[in-house]
């Protein structure tokens, strides 16, 4: 049979264990850099040119990832919650920074990722990422507004988010962007944005759901005013009671199955179909839309 080297099983251990060292050493120099340092100017290029490295290498270990994380999440909250709803000079990351930082956590290689770390970075960097977005209160207008369009918008990945909560919350971001009526929406969805991001999955839904947010759903279905309209049979419900003919349309469904049909009950019958569906809203259609879309 074939022999194992000693050396060479050695070697190969010690790699393993010099590898998990400096793992763990990588993650604790990355915890304690902290507000102090990144207020030296060279200190803070040194450090964005690390994590940048870090960001943007393949194949590194996604325990250092998630720290790396974990740092620059804790930067932009904590920054922004002593400085209030504004950017003074002290704001140790700017503007133009987080959006970079952000735009690299995108991009992220997650090719070691494991299903739960794969899930533990979806729900904190989307966490991040919509808190930007959308708190008004925290975050000013203009970094909302360029997080949202250089950062979601490019890369689109709160629509993809597995858990459907999430992507509702980033599509409610959308909507709120857009206007309300059908050409701005259609003009958005087939000439202003790029779908490419999209592309490996169903992307049309969420083209389709932009449009049907607009609608007016507690509204009965009308036709439009240049429709082709004709005269009705029956000038009005009442009829049917002063002319006997809902007594006869009564008899005729509780008799048999083959009972003759004649005009009156015919008629009767299509103007009681018309009127059911005259109450018809525009919610209780797009129910059905919505459920064969699924």
């Amino acid at each position: 049979g074939q022999r194992t080297d000693p050396d060479s099983a050695v070697t190969s251990s010690r790699q393993g264990v010099d590898v998990g060292a400096v793992i763990s050493n990588l993650k604790s120099i990355l915890k304690l850099i902290t507000e102090r340092v990144m207020v030296v100017p060279e200190c803070k290029r040194s450090v964005s040119q690390i994590l940048n490295a870090l960001l943007s290498e393949k194949g590194v270990d996604a325990s250092v990832l998630l720290c790396t994380l974990d740092v620059i999440k804790g930067w932009i909250e904590d920054d922004f919650t002593k400085q209030g709803t504004s950017v003074t000079s002290s704001a140790f990351l700017t503007p133009k920074e987080i959006v970079s930082f952000l735009q690299k956590l995108s991009q992220v290689d997650k090719q070691n990722f494991t299903p739960s770390n794969l899930d533990e970075w979806d729900q904190k960097y989307l966490e991040l990422l919509f808190g930007i977005c959308a708190d008004s209160n925290k975050y000013l207008l203009s970094l909302r507004q360029e997080v949202f369009q250089k950062v979601e918008r490019m890369f689109m990945l709160g629509l993809r988010a597995r858990d459907p909560e999430i992507r509702m919350k980033f599509f409610s971001l959308y909507h709120e962007s857009l206007g309300k009526t059908l050409f701005i929406r259609l003009q958005y969805i087939i000439q202003v944005q790029d779908w490419g991001a999209l592309s490996d999955v169903f992307w049309l839904k969420q083209g389709l759901d932009l449009l049907l947010a607009i609608l007016v759903d507690d509204k009965p279905i009308t036709l439009a005013p240049n429709s082709a309209r004709v005269q009705p049979l029956l000038v009005s419900s009442s009829l049917l009671e002063t002319s006997g003919m809902q007594h006869k349309v009564n008899d005729a469904s509780e008799g048999a199955e083959d009972a003759p049909l004649t005009f009156e009950t015919l008629v009767v019958k299509h103007t009681q179909f018309l009127n059911s569906m005259s109450k018809l809203e525009v919610n209780q259609l797009m129910f059905s839309v919505f459920f064969s879309v699924q």
